[in-house]
């Protein structure tokens, strides 16, 4: 993916930068960030991640520096909404304020260009895991574990000339617990949103990119309410993935990881 000149979206939904963390992709962040213009910039949790300063390991570059100008400069032109996560729990006590022009919150309604309205919000709620602590941080412990190996592991295949490989996401494609998770968890969102009048959700958190229009193949559409739409903008540190609403009303998942 090149950058070049600025491109205007309609929305924006970014999740789980994770900046502070070793294995987040600060750089890349923001040259999407410095690449793209919007109208609505969502910020859909764990993107300072406070549990790394806690354990003192935390590594704040220059870059993350940045990354916070330029989400403060776009504000000036665009609604921006920081949405709380697990990680950066600290700002929950904020709730419903603003700092300059960006608002934060537990979550937030957006009305996409179709007319649609969606939940957004990061979605560690539905996650009975995260709701036992002690278990969450040492399951972050071997994540952070999981991630430091496969950085290894792509350097190797850098040199050999193959493609960047994610270790993470092919260890929760490939057990089957973990894909029930994730299916567990997509439904225990949808239904929240459905029953707060919402016809879509955007989250984040389990780091698994997707939009996914239901009915589709991937379900069983008799257990999930009709035309309802559910995405997942994935993170920026297996993925570099990001949410986009383009000035048509499309829907895409963008790709950063070549950036």
């Amino acid at each position: 993916m090149v950058m070049s000149d600025t491109k205007e979206l309609r929305t924006i939904w970014i999740s789980d930068s994770h900046l502070g963390c070793k294995a987040a992709n600060p750089d890349k962040l923001l040259r999407f960030l410095k690449a793209h213009k919007c109208q609505y910039l969502f910020l859909v949790g764990d993107i300072i991640d406070i549990w790394e300063l806690k354990r003192k390991t935390i590594h704040w570059s220059p870059e993350c520096n940045e990354v916070i100008r330029r989400i403060i400069k776009m504000s000036r032109h665009a609604r921006v909404v920081y949405i709380t996560g697990n990680h950066d729990e600290f700002l929950n006590s904020y709730s419903g304020e603003k700092f300059g022009n960006i608002e934060i919150a537990e979550e937030a309604a957006h009305e996409l260009l179709s007319g649609k309205h969606v939940l957004v919000t990061h979605g560690h709620q539905f996650d009975l895991l995260v709701r036992h602590t002690f278990v969450a941080k040492i399951g972050s412990v071997l994540y952070d574990y999981l991630i430091w190996l496969n950085q290894k592991v792509n350097i190797i295949r850098n040199k050999l000339g193959l493609k960047r490989w994610s270790l993470a996401s092919y260890v929760k494609e490939k057990t089957k617990r973990a894909c029930m998770f994730i299916s567990n968890y997509e439904s225990a969102l949808i239904w929240e949103a459905e029953t707060k009048g919402y016809e879509g959700v955007v989250c984040g958190h389990i780091h698994h990119a997707v939009v996914r229009q239901i009915p589709d193949q991937s379900v069983n559409s008799l257990i999930y309410p009709p035309n309802f739409l559910y995405c997942n903008c994935g993170d920026w540190i297996e993925n570099c993935s990001v949410l986009v609403e383009h000035l048509d009303g499309k829907l895409e998942i963008m790709d950063c990881s070549g950036i």
